[in-house]
């Protein structure tokens, strides 16, 4: 009996070290994300970084964007931009946990198809992805938005309505319960945002300075 005592405290106390271990290693691999972040943004003088952007690789997007290692984009305040002329980046976000939008077909952008794409985003603490192509289409894109409630498009890019639960005027009775008002949780409204993606190589001043522009390359960045 007292072996099988010093058998368990032995198991407890290694699974304790294993435990302490992952922690550490989760804390170094968030470290060194900031870490180059820093760096990225260190990295010179071109629109994106003028317009207090960042660069990233394609594989460090997750980091970037969806985690937001660093908090930039919280602490920015602008929903963000994703400049990526080699179209990658947008096949990472349509296979990511993500109400993916494309600008370019019609049928994504029905009023109805974008309320429920939005209002799910909401519900479910989801970026919702609107993917411009090589267009500048973001007038269109508000125009959209303006279909399905007036001034949603400001509301939406002002964050205003994310407050006070006016997000709930989004919801119809044929929605369903998964809408009820008590579905919304505060913990899924933070998880949140709005994606809006370009091919465009230079994105005009408009697009730059209204969001947050992240600008996605494939290879390292010589500083």
């Amino acid at each position: 009996m007292e072996q099988a005592k010093v058998t368990l405290q032995v198991v407890h106390d290694a699974e304790e070290v294993l435990a302490k271990a992952q922690q550490a290693a989760q804390q170094a691999a968030d470290q060194l994300s900031l870490a180059k972040l820093t760096l990225r943004e260190q990295s010179g003088g071109d629109a994106v970084i003028e317009r207090g952007g960042v660069r990233c690789m394609l594989k460090d997007l997750d980091d970037v964007l969806l985690k937001d290692i660093g908090g930039k984009i919280k602490q920015d305040g602008r929903w963000p931009l994703i400049v990526d002329p080699s179209g990658q980046a947008a096949t990472f976000l349509r296979y990511r946990d993500t109400n993916y939008l494309d600008a370019m077909h019609s049928d994504n952008m029905k009023p109805d198809t974008l309320r429920l794409a939005l209002l799910g985003a909401i519900r479910y603490g989801k970026a919702l992805v609107i993917n411009m192509m090589d267009v500048d289409l973001l007038e269109s894109v508000e125009n959209q938005l303006n279909q399905v409630s007036p001034g949603l498009s400001s509301q939406l890019m002002s964050k205003e309505l994310l407050k006070e639960e006016r997000y709930l005027n989004l919801v119809r009775s044929s929605d369903g319960p998964q809408y009820d008002r008590t579905e919304f949780r505060p913990d899924r409204l933070e998880m949140f945002s709005l994606v809006m993606l370009t091919k465009q190589r230079h994105p005009s001043d408009v697009l730059l300075t209204t969001f947050y522009p992240i600008e996605v390359t494939l290879q390292e960045q010589k500083i």
